[in-house]
């Protein structure tokens, strides 16, 4: 699979995850995707997962700017 392909799958994705949380007025999805993150920085701390901690603090507006 080239990178292209890759791009597009992921932003598929992006935007499905988007999507389902949009619908969503409680906006769970988000307070289940940073339990997710700190459950996994803490079994594997690194920068990547560091990063995603700190933008899912953001408001919801701002995280569904970077994920699409």
């Amino acid at each position: 699979m080239n990178h292209q392909k890759i791009d597009q799958r992921s932003l598929a994705m992006a935007k499905a995850i988007v999507e389902k949380i949009d619908r969503d007025p409680a906006r769970a999805g988000v307070g289940k995707a940073k339990a997710t993150c700190q459950r996994w920085y803490r079994e594997h701390p690194g920068p990547a997962l560091g990063e995603w901690l700190h933008i899912l603090e953001r408001s919801w507006e701002e995280i569904r700017r970077v994920l699409l």
